[in-house]
């Protein structure tokens, strides 16, 4: 729980572009990082609901880290009571006709639309968890899909 914290107060913090007081805000309120950090990343269009993989292998690779994020999340592998449909009535059905809408509007976008979320997952997968590795920054250019399946927590 602390690692969490602490990375989605770095991730906000890296997302204030030296702004004292936005990073005293996300300092002092962890769920305003978090809330920060998706909106970010939802604003650019960079998370992994939008960048489509473009290859067999970034379809492969992006799934293995989609797959490994929620690992992490979940640690016992079955997610909380909060997650099921009797205690937020409509909340899955509401998850899934987004999903549904997101698919549909990404199959609709423009070449110019789909190279910006592309860079733009690339962007914040070097940005966010590169770590200064050359390696892992080519993975995210080559692989942008990649990029976009990583989460702070």
């Amino acid at each position: 729980k602390a690692h969490a914290l602490f990375e989605n107060r770095k991730q906000a913090i890296i997302g204030a572009h030296n702004c004292s007081y936005e990073e005293k805000l996300v300092s002092k309120y962890p769920a305003l990082a978090a809330a920060f950090v998706l909106g970010m990343t939802e604003a650019s269009r960079a998370c992994s609901r939008y960048v489509v993989p473009e290859t067999v292998a970034e379809e492969y690779m992006a799934s293995a880290v989609d797959k490994q994020m929620k690992m992490r999340a979940v640690k016992g592998g079955v997610y909380s009571l909060s997650c099921a449909e009797g205690v937020a009535k409509g909340q899955a059905e509401q998850a899934r006709v987004s999903a549904l809408g997101t698919a549909f509007r990404s199959a609709q976008k423009g070449a110019s639309a789909t190279t910006a979320e592309r860079y733009n997952a690339a962007k914040y997968g070097r940005v966010f968890h590169g770590h200064g590795c050359e390696h892992e920054e080519q993975e995210f250019n080559k692989f942008p899909a990649c990029a976009a399946a990583m989460r702070p927590s």
